[in-house]
């Protein structure tokens, strides 16, 4: 019994290891568009579309978009996602809200499909979003955005449905509020089949 659980207790540890890293990975591309595009760009002069683009591409792996959006919720630049849905409404979003009336912090969602930008070629993507006020520069006047790093959620799905543990044993994830963000048998718990 000690062994089981000692080598569960190592699973965890290393399924933690690799969704801090997956959570860093978008840490770091957002310090990257604030610090290295938006600080360096007066909107007046210049655009950040192609720079974003440089670091979608270098990350499309994991990325499904990058957009900046002003304080009215407008779509500043974004890639490589541009037409907004016709009923999208970013400001109204929970990870606009959040990102606008707690603006030190970055805001991690829950698992979602990305519904906010038109995609023709793959409609439902599920993505987790990272969110964070930002301040846009428009002819050397600082005025409020929020940044917005959607990643697609199979990176998260890879990390879990990657680990067994003893006895028939599995893992999920749930936030602070108890929603699940991760299942193995997520879409039964959701189609209310199935209860854990």
């Amino acid at each position: 019994k000690a062994m089981v659980a000692e080598n569960s207790q190592r699973v965890l540890a290393q399924t933690n290891l690799s969704l801090d890293g997956y959570l860093r990975r978008m840490m770091r591309i957002a310090d990257t568009v604030y610090y290295r595009v938006i600080k360096n760009t007066d909107l007046a002069e210049g655009s950040y579309t192609e720079a974003l683009g440089l670091l979608y591409e270098e990350n499309r792996d994991e990325l499904v978009s990058l957009a900046v959006f002003d304080s009215q919720g407008q779509p500043v630049s974004s890639v490589p996602l541009s037409s907004l849905k016709g009923e999208a409404n970013p400001a109204g979003s929970e990870w606009f809200q959040a990102a606008v009336q707690n603006m030190e912090n970055l805001h991690f969602s829950t698992p979602h499909v990305q519904n906010i930008f038109d995609t023709p070629d793959s409609p439902y993507r599920w993505v987790v979003s990272l969110s964070h006020h930002v301040e846009l520069t428009r002819d050397g006047v600082t005025e409020g955005g929020v940044l917005l790093v959607d990643m697609g959620f199979s990176g998260i799905e890879q990390v879990c449905r990657g680990v067994t543990l003893a006895n028939g044993g599995y893992l999920y994830l749930i936030d602070g509020d108890g929603e699940l963000i991760y299942h193995p048998r997520q879409q039964l718990i959701y189609a209310g089949l199935l209860e854990e």
